[in-house]
């Protein structure tokens, strides 16, 4: 999944230059399913909190809890259905961080680690050439959690840049 956001922290220094900071996060994302023909990415929104400890001036550790909206657009079939797949997670990632300054409060932030997802809701959405009239028909329908995986794991990648203090993208 490829992310895009904003986060505001608060954080608390120490002497030693260990810190904790803590904050929102929101974005987009692009996600992808694997396994259904004719699928391309989705974008969709994600909202959380993250927490995140530095031992030093550049590396640290993090964690998030996101909301996260994930899914895919699967592309007209021969019968010229269209469907699109949205799927809601509670996102649990733990980073490992990496910090460049690069002038005054302004810093690069390169993230890696793993995620956990645990999967929420399920909605499938169509789009059917109308059998009755000339046109097409459009409709929704709940997905049963039973028809999916309860967990979803995956790898974060991701990069910040401190604008200046308490905000980043």
């Amino acid at each position: 999944m490829v992310a895009l956001g904003c986060a505001l922290t608060i954080s608390t220094q120490s002497a030693r230059a260990q810190h904790f900071e803590f904050g929102l996060r929101d974005g987009v994302s692009m996600s992808q399913l694997v396994g259904i023909d004719n699928t391309f990415p989705l974008a969709e929104l994600y909202v959380g909190v993250v927490g995140n400890y530095f031992f030093n001036e550049k590396w640290g550790v993090g964690f998030d809890l996101t909301l996260a909206e994930q899914g895919a657009c699967c592309m007209p079939n021969d019968d010229d259905v269209a469907i699109d797949y949205h799927y809601t997670y509670l996102n649990i990632p733990l980073l490992g961080h990496y910090q460049f300054p690069i002038r005054n409060d302004q810093a690069l932030r390169l993230s890696a680690g793993v995620q956990v997802g645990v999967f929420l809701l399920g909605e499938m959405e169509y789009t059917a050439p109308s059998i009755f009239e000339d046109g097409f028909i459009t409709g929704s329908e709940w997905m049963p959690q039973e028809s999916f995986h309860p967990i979803d794991f995956g790898v974060s990648l991701g990069a910040q840049w401190f604008l200046w203090e308490d905000f980043s993208i």
